[in-house]
């Protein structure tokens, strides 16, 4: 708007107004990185990305800038449409460059902003809160906060994904038991984070409804973590290699697929993958592996009694694996319960504290 309304004035020509222009798009990206200093690494790189992208179709449009306008009078009636119109060819061939490039220029930006992208010295266990100061702050950190439950999800499937390959007498391999002990460290860490999180969050002037979906979010970080215990617990009974009777493992595999199904549920859940909320679903999910459990249990309880030479300590491993497993199962319906509530809160679109 400057440059138009210095051109209309006769007091720009368009190669200066053009100029403006570009130095223009470049200083308001500019400002955008200087803003994101405060912010997570997620909107450094998003700043850093639209600085970049700038800098390249400005250095193309000074590169063609002399043909583009080649040809156009130096009247003042004139350059302010020559202006307007090259402004608006920028912006056509903006989300083309961007269609081209983006790809490259995302990863110069991650290798700018240095580390792996995603990643962080804590492996992703760190809410990247936005400060307190920032409008609407308390709204977008609950969306991060969701984000994190999410990833706190996915960590606790794969840990029982390793815990059900182990049940089937296969010996984990340095690189799964790395990944069991790493994520079962990053659920701790992360449930920590939240913590912290929620205790700022409500430090804050909030409303009565989103005082409660911090409280459901804690709830369902919490039982998150007791599915990283319990996934840590069994398998330090299947270090023990157990010799449990004929179709014990047969069993498990089908237990554990039970279990491993609902927890999938819970992480799509969680990460949007599933818009439609059903807790009868997930009743009967956790009623199939009570029955299960109480099958399991009981089978090896009547082994004890009954069978001469029966080997009384691997069926009470047996019995001990069982139970862990199945508190996966009552952490995945406690968190099915809460997910609606967190659904309807996100919906209501909480009103402002006074």
């Amino acid at each position: 708007v400057l440059a138009m309304a210095l051109s209309c004035r006769g007091e720009l020509n368009y190669p200066l107004g053009a100029s403006l222009i570009l130095g223009g798009m470049i200083g308001l990206s500019g400002i955008g990185c200087l803003a994101s200093a405060g912010l997570g690494r997620y909107a450094k790189r998003s700043a850093l990305f639209y600085l970049l992208m700038n800098i390249i179709l400005s250095v193309w449009a000074l590169l063609f800038m002399d043909s583009a306008l080649w040809g156009f009078p130096d009247d003042p009636e004139v350059t302010p449409l020559i202006l307007a119109g090259f402004y608006t060819l920028l912006q056509v061939i903006h989300p083309v460059v961007m269609s081209v490039l983006g790809g490259p220029v995302m990863r110069l930006a991650e290798f700018m902003l240095g580390g792996k992208a995603g990643e962080d010295e804590t492996g992703g266990a760190v809410l990247d809160l936005i400060p307190y100061s920032l409008p609407d702050s308390l709204e977008s950190n609950m969306m991060i906060i969701q984000a994190g439950l999410a990833r706190m999800a996915s960590w606790a499937h794969e840990m029982l994904m390793i815990v059900m390959n182990a049940s089937q007498g296969e010996d984990p391999d340095e690189r799964s038991r790395e990944i069991l002990e790493r994520h079962g460290r990053l659920i701790i860490v992360m449930d920590q984070e939240m913590t912290r999180a929620v205790t700022r969050q409500v430090q804050q002037q909030c409303s009565q409804l989103q005082a409660e979906l911090i409280h459901h979010q804690q709830r369902v970080a919490h039982e998150l973590k007791e599915i990283g215990a319990a996934c840590r617990k069994s398998m330090k009974v299947l270090d023990g290699k157990h010799q449990f009777h004929g179709e014990g493992r047969d069993e498990l595999f089908i237990y554990i697929s039970q279990i491993l199904d609902f927890l999938a549920y819970v992480e799509d859940y969680l990460g949007q993958q599933i818009q439609k909320t059903d807790v009868a679903l997930a009743q009967e999910m956790e009623d199939a592996i009570d029955e299960m459990r109480d099958h399991l249990t009981l089978q090896a309880g009547t082994i004890i009694e009954t069978c001469k030479g029966a080997r009384v300590q691997e069926e009470l491993a047996f019995i001990d694996l069982v139970r862990y497993l199945e508190h996966v199962g009552d952490s995945c319906l406690s968190i099915a319960e809460t997910i609606p509530e967190i659904r309807r809160r996100f919906a209501s679109k909480p009103p402002r504290p006074f």
